[in-house]
């Protein structure tokens, strides 16, 4: 980003010093033309000069204008990236600050960035063109006859690949690297309504009620290996109905394996963000980052063509992000640290511990079982599994960081730290214990309509 521009600017300097005509050399060449007979071999040579003298006099403002153009755009890239540079660095700092600053200015300090950068790179692809200008005049002021024209075609060449690099680059900055508004989310699942599941609505809202947060307008049940709240818009699949608002996400895989203790210890950790409008704010910067993160390693692949043309804007984004992301995973272990305490009201924080090293440890035994979730043997198969299978908590679990569709929770080990659990047999015996007779029965009992 940096050096680029000087280099420019050192080309442009030679080029205004080279840029000033020298009349004595004229005024020379005159008098040796006058010193020999016409029609002679070195009259005809010192004509050739003198008329390339001419040329080159005539030429030499506009090259000084070219070349003196060519410094001050080279400058003005210099600043515009280190404005970008300095922009980031006071955004992502004013973020680290204020959350409601991340919030409001993450999409906008991103469209600013991205402003600078097609700035910064017309102002160089403008400045190389003006050199190289000034470099097929020079070739042409100090060339007669045909003499000049395989050099200007070279050049020529090379101005108009600088200008199609140039644009088309401009043209991937906005295209490519432009935050657009978020489609909603696709799932699978099934809504959970009012008038068919009223024991569950009632325990939901027994839930809310007791943590003082707003009752979810919808509850959707499924085979997704993670329970979230979010107030984003959500498109459920098969039915292709649009959720609007709150919205919390049973997954099934989990109610026959946790107790209704652990249940509703994750649950309350899930509504307490509902509480600090966790869904509301943050989750549309965590979803964008996530989207911004994803997008730059797909266009970093190493098989893409032409990848050099954006490594300006490539390096660029890297610290964008990078300076960026301290700030998103700061607010965000602080919103998970207050829901996990939210969490911890309905039955202490041991049990919250407890659930929480299950869900990672049950995550872990999905992830490694080759299961068609779609079939309808999937739980069967699944409690069977937990049955003759050892739950494992360890190092790795206690470094596992839960992945939700929105956000990514901090590792667990951090998360229990800051609750003041100590780890102990008891605590992973709990933890890694086989289904229960009351883990398997609790929830259909929820669902039921007995």
């Amino acid at each position: 980003m940096l050096l680029l521009p000087f280099a420019l600017i050192f080309w442009s300097e030679i080029q205004v010093k080279r840029a000033v005509y020298d009349n004595s050399t004229y005024i020379k060449h005159v008098a040796n033309l006058k010193s020999h007979t016409k029609n002679s071999q070195l009259h005809d040579f010192y004509k050739k000069l003198v008329e390339i003298d001419i040329k080159n006099r005539e030429t030499m403002p506009t090259r000084n204008a070219l070349a003196k153009t060519a410094l001050g755009l080279s400058i003005l890239a210099l600043i515009s990236s280190f404005f970008c540079l300095v922009k980031i660095y006071i955004d992502a700092l004013r973020a680290r600050l204020s959350e409601k600053y991340l919030c409001n200015h993450f999409a906008k300090s991103w469209t600013i960035l991205s402003y600078g950068l097609s700035l910064y790179v017309g102002l160089l692809i403008t400045a190389l063109i003006l050199n190289i200008s000034y470099e097929i005049l020079g070739i042409w002021s100090k060339s007669t006859g045909s003499d000049w024209l395989w050099a200007v075609i070279f050049f020529s060449i090379v101005f108009m690949g600088t200008l199609i690099v140039g644009l088309t680059l401009i043209y991937r900055i906005h295209k490519n690297w432009s935050i657009h508004s978020l489609s909603p989310s696709i799932y699978s699942g099934r809504t959970l309504t009012r008038q068919n599941f009223p024991k569950l609505w009632q325990w939901i809202e027994t839930l809310a009620r007791t943590l003082n947060a707003p009752v979810p307008d919808h509850i959707i049940i499924g085979l997704d290996s993670s329970f979230f709240v979010t107030s984003a818009d959500l498109v459920l699949q098969p039915s292709n109905q649009i959720l609007k608002g709150h919205t919390l996400y049973l997954p099934l895989p989990f109610l026959t394996a946790l107790s209704q203790e652990e249940a509703q210890a994750i649950i309350g950790h899930e509504l307490t963000h509902f509480i600090n409008k966790d869904t509301i704010r943050s989750s549309k910067v965590n979803t964008q980052f996530t989207l911004l993160c994803e997008h730059l390693y797909e266009m970093q692949d190493t098989g893409r063509k032409n990848k050099w043309m954006e490594i300006p804007v490539f390096w660029m984004a890297e610290r964008f992000l990078y300076r960026f992301q301290i700030a998103v995973y700061h607010w965000g272990r602080k919103q998970e640290f207050l829901a996990d305490e939210g969490g911890a009201q309905f039955a202490g924080k041991t049990v919250f511990a407890q659930a929480l090293l299950r869900v990672i440890a049950i995550s872990k035994i999905l992830d490694q079982l080759s299961i068609n979730m779609k079939t309808d043997h999937f739980m069967d198969t699944l409690n069977n599994t937990l049955q003759n299978m050892t739950l494992v908590v360890d190092a790795n679990t206690l470094e596992s960081s839960t992945t939700h569709p929105f956000d990514t929770h901090p590792p667990v080990r951090l998360r229990l730290e800051n609750l003041g659990i100590n780890i102990d047999s008891t605590l992973i015996s709990h933890a890694t214990r086989k289904p229960q007779d009351e883990d398997l029965i609790w929830f259909a009992n929820l669902m039921s309509n007995e």
